[in-house]
Parts: C-alpha cells; structure tokens; sequence
C-alpha cells in the first residue's frame, strides 16, 4: 500500500465553520474559491519543490471536496526517490541543512488571492440572490 504525506495550513478552522453555516448558494460559490485556490496553490508548491530529480515536484497532488481542500506528497517510489520521507528534511531542515521552505512560502502567496476569490464569491452569490 502506497503512502502519502498531507499536510494542513493552520489557521482556517473558524472560517471553515462559518462558511458551513451559510446558505447553499454561498457555499457553491465558496467551494468554487476553495478549488481554485487548491489548484493555484498546488501549481506553486510544485513548481516551488527542489528540482534535483523531479521526484518530489512530480509527487504533488491535491484534492478539493466542498469547502476543504488538501495537498499531498504521494507516496511510493518516484524515479527512485521516496518524495513522501524527505519532503519536511527540505521544508523544516535538518541540523545540518538549512531549512528550504517551499510548503509555507506559497500557502503564504496564495492569501490574499483567497481573500479575493472569497469576496469574488460574495459578489456572485449577491447577483444570484437579486435575480
């Protein structure tokens, strides 16, 4: 059975809930924002991974559901690397390798334009409730 590493940006918890309590119509358009932000966010971890072997830039998934989204660091063997194990060696460091943050530094870019995609939503989710 293959493995895989997901990890979780901290932070969205009280978000998350309040979108779940809105009407349908609004979580449509939320959940539109969530998958965009999941598909930009997974291109720029991807294209943010150590390019060594292209294991681990190949090993990056994501997956979005409603109003949660999450990107993951398929496990197995990718031209002979195991991206799963070593991916957090590159983004935290070890004692005798600096830390290369490429997780945290784009979730980090993809803020504000979730922010916007959020308020792009409230707008369309206005225009449907006049119509």
């Amino acid at each position: 059975m293959a493995q895989s590493e997901t990890f979780r940006i901290e932070g969205m918890d009280a978000a998350i809930r309040q979108f779940r309590k809105a009407p349908a119509v609004a979580r449509k358009y939320l959940g539109q924002a969530v998958q965009v932000t999941e598909i930009s966010a997974r291109s720029k971890v991807s294209a943010a991974a150590p390019r060594r072997t292209g294991a681990l830039a190949h090993a990056i998934t994501s997956r979005s559901s409603g109003l949660k989204a999450s990107i993951s660091i398929e496990g197995g063997e990718i031209y002979g690397q195991t991206p799963y194990i070593y991916w957090r060696f590159v983004e935290f460091g070890t004692s005798r390798v600096p830390a290369r943050p490429f997780i945290r530094a784009s979730a980090d870019a993809e803020q504000n334009p979730f922010i916007d995609r959020v308020k792009q939503a409230g707008s369309q989710m206005e225009r449907t409730l006049k119509q």
